[in-house]
């Protein structure tokens, strides 16, 4: 009786596991360093740092045969999208966008490219204080997919080059 209240999940487990299914990560294994310059400072660059650092990439300065990682501009915006019966703003859209050019031996490897990432949020005009602290989580989770991007670019890079 017991076998017979698990056994839909233990098939469904067994099922998506023999598929093949699996949560998408970037393999930048093959990069032991890795330049990170531009204009471009704050969040973004320290989470990129961070992540680099945790999967074993270390962040060195521009040399031979180090990719350079070239944050050109970070742009953030924060826009009213709808709007209350008061006709103040009720939801916001943040939003990133962060040009990218990767550099080999002073040689742009990847044009120059554009990512961005946003999000839409309620703003409580009666939980002020609530409402930024959720705009600076939506923030935080924004430059995390940003810097995902930015990984799985260099991922694909380096497949296709075979680095």
């Amino acid at each position: 009786m017991l076998l017979g209240k698990f056994l839909p999940t233990i098939l469904l487990t067994v099922l998506i596991g023999g598929c093949g299914f699996q949560l998408r990560s970037a393999d930048i294994s093959g990069l032991e360093a890795i330049s990170l310059s531009g204009q471009a400072t704050g969040g973004l660059r320290r989470e990129l740092e961070a992540f680099l650092e945790s999967n074993g990439v270390k962040s060195v300065a521009p040399g031979p045969n180090i990719v350079d990682v070239r944050l050109l501009d970070v742009r953030s915006s924060r826009r009213p999208v709808a709007t209350s019966v008061r006709m103040d703003a009720a939801q916001y859209e943040l939003r990133l966008e962060v040009d990218v050019v990767l550099i080999l031996d002073g040689k742009p490897v990847l044009a120059d490219f554009s990512l961005a990432a946003q999000r839409i949020y309620s703003l409580d005009s009666l939980n002020l204080s609530g409402s930024y602290e959720e705009e600076q989580l939506l923030m935080s989770e924004i430059r995390e997919e940003i810097v995902n991007l930015i990984v799985f670019r260099l991922e694909a890079w380096q497949q296709a080059t075979n680095r």
